[in-house]
């Protein structure tokens, strides 16, 4: 099991060790809501470009997200809190507090649970989802239901020929 102190300003996002050695900037978390296009600094002497490309799936269900990489820095960001939802992780400077400058295709990972708000959820992509497995549903009640009223047509059909039956033979 690895562990370590570090120290990170949440306003400038600057890493630092207990004795006061500099990590960088971690990417951990970015800005909320950036403009599309718009050019953020991910950590130290690297930019990326905003680009805002719908939903991801995370722990608090679908999330619309911005990607801001560079070369293997960055990942898929929650629009409206800046958390990193998914990530390479590749010279984050709270893993290089670790001495992990590379987790390689391993570390390739979204968060699996957060206590972070991570801002309302993208409705419509849950309802994409839920899709396949209501679908069958909608469509089992909807033939019930007509099954149910043509037998009910069918019913009322034969009282009626019933009643003028009965009422022709009493004539």
């Amino acid at each position: 099991m690895l562990s370590t102190l570090v120290y990170v300003n949440l306003d400038d996002r600057n890493v630092t060790l207990e004795n006061g050695a500099y990590l960088g900037k971690t990417y951990l978390w970015l800005e909320s809501t950036p403009f599309d296009g718009e050019t953020l600094e991910l950590t130290t002497g690297r930019t990326a470009v905003v680009a805002y490309k719908g939903s991801f799936g995370t722990p608090q269900g679908f999330q619309r997200i911005y990607v801001a990489e560079n070369d293997r820095m960055g990942g898929y960001y929650a629009l409206n809190s800046g958390v990193l939802i998914w990530s390479l992780f590749t010279d984050e400077p709270t893993l290089l507090a670790l001495n992990i400058s590379d987790p390689g295709y391993y570390g390739t990972s979204g968060i699996t649970d957060t206590n972070i708000d991570l801002g309302p959820r993208d409705l419509m992509m849950d309802i994409i989802v839920l899709l396949p497995f209501a679908l069958p549903i909608a469509v089992f009640v909807l033939v019930f239901a007509l099954v149910v009223r043509q037998l009910r047509k069918r019913a009322k059909r034969k009282r009626i020929l019933r009643r003028k039956t009965v009422s022709s033979k009493a004539v």
